[in-house]
């Protein structure tokens, strides 16, 4: 357990460091399509939360319901407020990069898996 906790908080170093002040993205304008990780509860039914991201004006594009999360699109600016604030959603972010080029490969430790967070 503790490797594990270590390797998380490392995982969280690195990401911090790789994304300084001056590789920030500017948030696109509202109307411009954008993709975002949405995470849903442990305990709700995934109908509700696919409901939640239809209502707060998001589109699934990719879904992996073992590990009860989505890769969404929105227009809407406000997405990630309007999604979150859905009690059959965990939480929302911008799927941004975390590393330098577009090939970049992030392998999980094998103890990941549905239910281990």
């Amino acid at each position: 357990m503790r490797r594990v906790v270590g390797v998380v908080v490392m995982a969280g170093l690195v990401a911090v460091l790789a994304v300084g002040p001056g590789q920030t993205r500017p948030e696109p304008a509202s109307g411009h399509p954008r993709t975002y990780l949405v995470v849903y509860a442990k305990d709700v039914p995934i109908s509700d939360a696919r409901t939640a991201i239809l209502q707060a004006r998001g589109s699934i594009v990719l879904e992996n319901r073992g590990e009860k999360l989505a890769t969404v699109r929105s227009s809407d600016g406000d997405f990630v407020a309007d999604v979150d604030a859905s009690p059959a959603i965990l939480g929302a972010a911008p799927d941004v990069p975390i590393g330098p080029g577009d090939r970049v490969v992030v392998r999980l430790p094998s103890v990941w898996h549905a239910g281990a967070w």
